[in-house]
């Protein structure tokens, strides 16, 4: 084993794509996401965190809002380590949320909002939410399930509520219409929470996976996980052509550890924008690069193809996005489609797959970046999902013998990552902690994962 590493790491090295950092670099130092929030609130306080279809919070009133949420935590008896459930679609009110937590010492719990019954009573069982903060047309489904689970206390908000009067884009059918029964005004009234010292390596998250093979299991995080994740996944990116700080569009699920790096993780620790949508929309989202001067996105493969038969998309200017990211879930990325979307938006925009990654690593566990010319990632078989990351390994491994396989060889994919999780949720699922995480090998992967997708166990 130690000589075929030695053999791949010397090969990663000799093809290291330029420009990219080739060690784990900690801008602002290796400290909590809360403090990276903090961080912006005070060198940066009227940089905008967050645009919500028009609605615009600074960094200043995001760490603001946040030290009012962990201060309602205390207020109804939250403490440290105890888990806080959010069942939200995509809204300002979910980044609040996380990281009020995370400044209160509790652990995040991002909840599907698509579950059924079943789902939502097992995953709110599973992780044991007490407090829950949940979209207003979600009541009912709580409440159905609310008796079988450790759940206490449920803050009621709409996605509506943080809206501004005359939203410039357009807004989702279930927007269109302001929800009653929200209790946000609880958050906003609450005090604001007085700075504690957060624990790098203590549970932060259970983020739980897609359950694709029986029921969604809990990944066990910690606030260097996300960390590790959001320094390494933002340096893996081309050139910058602009000023200022990187502008970030997200439609994808921020509930979803993907759709958590690239909407919530990645812009705070960098001190980006994130221009938030609740959903993908194509009109939406040609207004926002153009309006936004958005540098980052990230979507399925059918969407960037929706983008480009949209009737608007030659009447919109998108150049200012240097790095567009896709996942091929159900249709693949092609020469041609990268292409297409050259000739249309400008040479400097590469569309390319986003990441090799699963929930049980933070995600994010590959650069794709510079392997573009010629095709050479699009036309290699397998597809080249990029190298690690800096800091992470991986081995091709045979699953009988567990000896790793030459290069080409199909087999069992094994991952060593600083981001590997602690272990899963529940009785009995801990993996024992005797070895750390940064100098083993634990996780097994589907040998055929897409980029960017969660591998089938």
């Amino acid at each position: 084993m130690g000589a075929h590493l030695a053999d791949l790491r010397a090969r990663q090295q000799r093809n290291w794509p330029e420009g990219i950092p080739r060690e784990v670099t900690h801008p602002l130092g290796e400290r909590p996401i809360t403090d990276h929030l903090r961080h912006w609130a005070v060198h940066a306080p009227q940089r905008t965190a967050i645009v919500y279809y028009g609605t615009e919070i600074s960094y200043a009133e995001l760490d603001e809002l946040s030290d009012r949420f962990a201060g309602w935590l205390a207020e109804v008896g939250v403490r440290r380590g105890d888990r806080v459930g959010v069942l939200l679609p995509n809204c300002p009110q979910f980044v609040i949320a996380m990281m009020g937590i995370l400044k209160h010492g509790a652990v995040h719990v991002p909840v599907n909002p698509m579950f059924r019954r079943h789902e939502l009573a097992h995953e709110l069982t599973d992780a044991g939410v007490e407090v829950l903060v949940a979209a207003t047309e979600l009541l009912p489904l709580v409440e159905e399930v609310r008796a079988g689970t450790p759940l206490r206390e449920v803050l009621p908000t709409s996605p509506t509520d943080l809206l501004p009067a005359e939203p410039p884009l357009p807004l989702p059918a279930a927007l269109r219409t302001p929800a009653p029964g929200g209790q946000w005004h609880r958050v906003r009234a609450a005090p604001r929470a007085e700075q504690r010292e957060s624990d790098l390596d203590a549970l932060a998250a259970l983020n739980y996976t897609g359950g694709t093979t029986g029921m969604p299991k809990g990944c066990q995080h910690t606030q260097r996980h996300m960390l590790y994740t959001a320094v390494t996944a933002g340096a893996a990116r081309p050139p910058r052509r602009h000023r200022g700080p990187d502008v970030f569009l997200v439609h994808v699920p921020i509930f979803w550890i993907a759709g958590e790096d690239t909407g919530i993780l990645v812009p705070i620790v960098h001190g980006a924008t994130v221009v938030l949508l609740a959903r993908w929309d194509a009109e939406a989202v040609l207004r926002a690069v153009e309006r936004y001067r958005v540098t980052d996105m990230i979507g399925t493969v059918d969407n960037y193809v929706e983008l480009m038969a949209h009737p608007a998309f030659g009447h919109h200017d998108l150049s200012s996005v240097d790095n567009p990211r896709t996942m091929s879930f159900v249709r693949k990325l092609t020469p041609e489609l990268r292409h297409r979307w050259a000739e249309a938006v400008g040479a400097h925009s590469v569309l390319r797959e986003a990441s090799y990654g699963m929930t049980e690593t933070h995600t994010a566990d590959t650069i794709t970046c510079g392997f573009a010319e010629d095709d050479r990632d699009l036309r290699s078989e397998p597809v080249f999902c990029g190298l690690p990351v800096p800091g992470t390994e991986f081995v091709v491994v045979d699953p009988g013998t567990e000896e790793p396989l030459p290069l080409g060889q199909r087999g069992e994919i094994r991952i060593r990552t600083p981001s590997l999780l602690t272990g899963y949720c529940g009785p009995g699922r801990a993996w024992p902690t005797s070895a750390s995480p940064r100098t083993r090998f634990r996780h097994r992967a589907a040998p055929r994962c897409r980029c960017g997708s969660t591998p089938r166990r």
